[in-house]
């Protein structure tokens, strides 16, 4: 081989390894998890929670933000081979590049099925469609017995109550219950949430409890509990203090007996440090930006794109500081309102994506309660179908927002606003309602009634 064919061979080794590398940053690397419950039947119920960051996939930028793709396939193999499968797709949107690029946002979903054999084996495979990178988990799917005591312990990082049929397979009647597939907690939350479910037992029974947790075979919580059962009724969901936890690993072990048979289940989870830096109320940048982007002019966010990352850091600590009402208190009373504002629409207003990241959470946040707060319901006669819709009013309706349910899934978009320039109005928005639709509703005596500095730029 001569020179210059041995330079061009390890320019193409090069390029190469270069591929490789760059399509390996892409690779789908999700986490997933398996808890088994039993139906009425006494049947095994197989539920595969799994969750995927957003810095796990590719986003593409297009108009209306950044999109990634994903196609997601459960085959049941059964000697190692596909007998049944089935598949789905996801299209997940981004409103920035920075949370395109977040591990602080994810898709979370469940897979559930039922089945009464021991043979077979669950393989969960997420791909990626915009770089043809998938990854794939494999469970051994061994049935509960029917004369079993427990199902497996689901550790929970929240449960809320949720009478809407939005994440309908994370529901247990009107409650929702955020199972993340790997369980890891701040050391500055209060409880760790969990739940599991007991059968075959007598009307009233008298049952015993114990809960362990342990660090390195070291017990660091116990607690015995006794109660009594009825068949007829759901376990409810349960919590443990997690105040004084130390960072590191965990392991939960649950024994119950009602006095004939005893059964123990075990579950692990883990503690991190919290952030402690008071002037910010997220950990990653890009989503305390978006937070406090609420706030700022847009000659401020023009400026947050060109700083460096050191530049970013700092103008999020003169954000907080500047608007502290009593810059001589360590406590800044500004900071600790939004955040309890954002706990708030992230209880409330949290469906397919972070309560605080909504429309009605973006105006919750900068505004607070709404003095007045309505809900109606679109006539049968409106040209897009039948849809609710929320009207809020502040300062004895100086301000007014519209928010509309577009696809009955339970977000709200927000339609129509008035004389807040910084929100925008659906120039379309009249034409969601039937013809004799009352406008007084919003104030208005008129069909054309948004404010023209608000008609601009619109788009879902």
């Amino acid at each position: 081989m001569n020179l210059g064919k041995l330079m061009n061979f390890k320019k193409s080794v090069a390029l190469i390894c270069l591929l490789l590398i760059a399509l390996s940053a892409y690779a789908v690397n999700f986490t997933a998890s398996l808890q088994r419950f039993l139906n009425e039947e006494k049947q095994t119920v197989f539920q595969i929670n799994y969750k995927v960051l957003n810095s796990q996939i590719n986003f593409v930028k297009t108009k209306q933000g950044y999109i990634a793709n994903l196609d997601v396939t459960i085959n049941l193999l059964l000697n190692g081979k596909i007998a049944a499968n089935d598949n789905f797709p996801y299209n997940i949107g981004a409103n920035t590049e920075g949370i395109a690029k977040s591990d602080a946002h994810y898709t979370l979903d469940k897979i559930s099925m039922t089945l009464t054999r021991d043979d077979l084996q669950a393989q969960l495979i997420i791909k990626d469609k915009n770089t043809n990178q998938s990854n794939e988990v494999v469970f051994d799917l061994i049935t509960l017995k029917t004369d079993a005591l427990m199902s497996d312990i689901e550790i929970c990082q929240s449960v809320k109550e949720d009478k809407t049929k939005n994440l309908e397979l994370f529901h247990r009647g009107d409650y929702l219950y955020y199972v993340d597939p790997v369980p890891v907690f701040s050391n500055n939350q209060d409880s760790l949430y969990f739940y599991y479910e007991l059968y075959n037992l007598a009307e009233n029974a008298n049952i015993s409890e114990i809960i362990e947790i342990t660090s390195n075979d070291s017990i660091v919580y116990q607690t015995n509990n006794a109660f009594t059962y009825a068949s007829s009724a759901q376990m409810p969901y349960r919590t443990i203090p997690l105040q004084g936890l130390d960072e590191g690993f965990y392991k939960m072990a649950i024994t119950v007996s009602d006095n004939n048979v005893e059964n123990t289940k075990f579950a692990t989870f883990s503690v991190k440090k919290a952030h402690h830096n008071i002037t910010r109320i997220f950990d990653d940048d890009e989503e305390e930006f978006l937070l406090i982007g609420y706030f700022l002019s847009t000659k401020e966010k023009k400026q947050w794109k060109k700083l460096n990352e050191n530049g970013k850091k700092n103008f999020i600590d003169r954000f907080w500081k500047t608007r502290n009402p009593n810059p001589q208190s360590e406590e800044n009373a500004f900071l600790q309102e939004i955040k309890k504002r954002v706990d708030h629409t992230n209880w409330k207003y949290s469906h397919f994506d972070k309560g605080w990241t909504s429309d009605m959470g973006r105006i919750y946040i900068k505004y607070g309660e709404p003095n007045e707060e309505n809900s109606y319901t679109t006539d049968l006669s409106a040209k897009y179908s039948k849809k609710d819709y929320k009207v809020w009013k502040y300062n004895q309706g100086s301000r007014i927002y519209m928010f509309m349910d577009m696809f009955n899934s339970g977000r709200n978009t927000l339609i129509y606003s008035k004389n807040d320039y910084s929100e925008k109005t659906d120039p379309n928005w009249r034409s969601f309602f039937e013809k004799n639709w009352d406008a007084s509703i919003i104030d208005e005596t008129s069909d054309s009634t948004s404010s023209k500095e608000n008609d601009s730029g619109w788009g879902w």
